[in-house]
């Protein structure tokens, strides 16, 4: 009969210690942060922050913040103040993408080197997102998903090709309109045609001495 109250007063002897370990911090305009919306956040292996903005890219470091916008003349600065996507990778690269297209970031250099996709102006695709998976970095686009291999670690002339779905070992036409990657799984969700409105596909990177593709397991 008497557990009752010792579970309460146990509760109220340690409630201040929990309730009260976590510190949050607002990080505004008054604290330097650019007056406009976050788009994505992603902190690198130093445990710096960087925020994608329509005004810019934004790093803090837990006391100041430091920002990245196009420098008229400098070719190896931002391409584009509104970005929107940004990945940091397994080397603790930093990619971002704009509406100006993709770049990855060389924090030696202090410098952003652009990505070209196979086939596509950079002024002519919306990023959606992107991944690491097995190494590589995919880009999904509104005109279909990319993949980077970075492990040369040369960020000039950096290319991006276009990856395609295989099902059965036969090559589908279908447009990824969501997808995300899980423990190197790749979730999708796609239009087939008029009959397969919507299909949730599973698949994952498969390496072959022809071509890299997404093989569809489900």
């Amino acid at each position: 009969m008497k557990k009752i109250p010792i579970i309460v007063f146990l509760f109220t002897l340690l409630f201040p210690f929990f309730s009260w370990s976590f510190d949050f911090r607002y990080l505004r305009t008054a604290e330097g942060l650019y007056n406009g919306e976050i788009n994505a956040i992603a902190q690198d292996h130093s445990g710096k922050m960087w925020f994608a903005t329509w005004t810019g890219l934004a790093n803090y470091n837990g006391f100041d913040f430091t920002f990245f916008r196009p420098e008229l003349g400098n070719l190896k600065s931002l391409p584009d103040k509104k970005t929107h996507r940004i990945l940091i990778d397994a080397e603790n690269n930093l990619w971002v993408a704009s509406l100006s297209g993709v770049s990855v970031y060389d924090s030696n250099s202090d410098t952003f080197y652009p990505v070209e996709l196979d086939g596509v102006n950079p002024n002519d695709y919306y990023v959606n997102n992107m991944y690491e998976s097995k190494g590589i970095v995919l880009i999904h686009t509104s005109k279909g998903i990319f993949l980077v291999d970075y492990k040369n670690k040369v960020y000039s002339g950096l290319k991006a090709k276009r990856i395609y779905l295989f099902e059965n070992n036969r090559k589908v036409d279908d447009y990824v309109h969501y997808m995300n990657v899980f423990e190197d799984k790749i979730f999708l969700v796609s239009n087939k045609d008029i009959y397969n409105p919507d299909r949730i596909l599973i698949g994952e990177i498969r390496f072959a001495s022809s071509d890299t593709v997404i093989n569809i397991l489900n």
